[in-house]
């Protein structure tokens, strides 16, 4: 098991949850786990109701992203133009998004993989963040299957 920073993906874990309890209510939702970084108002362009509720809210401009993106962007860097938001700038330096959590979270390269899939559900990473903290993070009782 990597040394995994607990208190930091638990703080992103909770974001990504709270993010996804917009999107079950019908409002705009900063977590994309498709997207490393991307505009906001790219992630609604289809849903013109959602992109009206983004520029009401002044977050059509924002940045919407993964897990992996938040981590990057609450340490400072910034999103990259040009790359596919795939990449971050801080002080002078670039590094992929992915690097930069990576070392934040301190996790292995296979446990990235892992919590950093695109396709990842809020159910989907909760297990691996409870499997990758040896069952210190543990998913909220409303995501519980019976």
């Amino acid at each position: 098991m990597s040394d995994v920073n607990v208190p930091l993906l638990q703080k992103t874990l909770d974001w990504a949850y709270g993010e996804w309890q917009k999107k079950l209510r019908g409002e705009v939702s900063e977590w994309h786990q498709g997207d490393w970084t991307v505009a906001t108002a790219e992630v609604y362009w289809d849903n013109e109701e959602l992109v009206e509720k983004a520029l009401s809210a002044g977050t059509a401009c924002g940045t919407s992203c993964c897990i992996a993106g938040k981590v990057a962007l609450d340490a400072g860097w910034k999103p990259a133009s040009g790359v596919g938001g795939a990449a971050v700038l801080r002080d002078g330096e670039f590094h992929t998004v992915r690097d930069v959590a990576i070392e934040l979270l301190g996790v292995s390269e296979d446990d990235a993989t892992r919590l950093f899939y695109g396709q990842n559900t809020i159910y989907d990473l909760y297990l691996v963040a409870e499997e990758i903290t040896g069952g210190q993070i543990v998913k909220p009782p409303a995501l519980f299957v019976e």
